[in-house]
């Protein structure tokens, strides 16, 4: 899930991120001048079913993408109290997957 040091901070940046969002947005919000790396990253999400694109009938104009409500995103907020030093379920054992069940 996380084979590039990108995908994390894509990763963060969209599940930090409400509503719909466009390509050079996310790459903005990552600090990230290659457009083109993260609309890469953003197309992993959408394979995996993180994200839904939709717009562009013709291939013009911006992009735009939606948070799904996909499991996989807690195994994101996991990594964030993990890199933040925070104990993301104080009912979970250490080292257990019960906090990556809950929502």
């Amino acid at each position: 899930m996380f084979g590039r040091p990108l995908r994390l901070r894509v990763l963060m940046w969209v599940r930090s991120h409400d509503g719909v969002f466009f390509q050079s947005q996310a790459a903005r919000g990552v600090d990230y001048s290659g457009v083109s790396a993260v609309a890469k990253e953003l197309d992993t999400l959408e394979q995996l079913g993180m994200l839904r694109k939709y717009g562009r009938p013709s291939n013009t104009g911006r992009q735009n993408y939606v948070r799904t409500e996909s499991p996989w995103w807690a195994i994101v907020d996991t990594a964030r109290a993990a890199l933040q030093g925070e104990p993301n379920d104080a009912h979970a054992e250490p080292g257990s997957c019960e906090s990556l069940a809950s929502p």
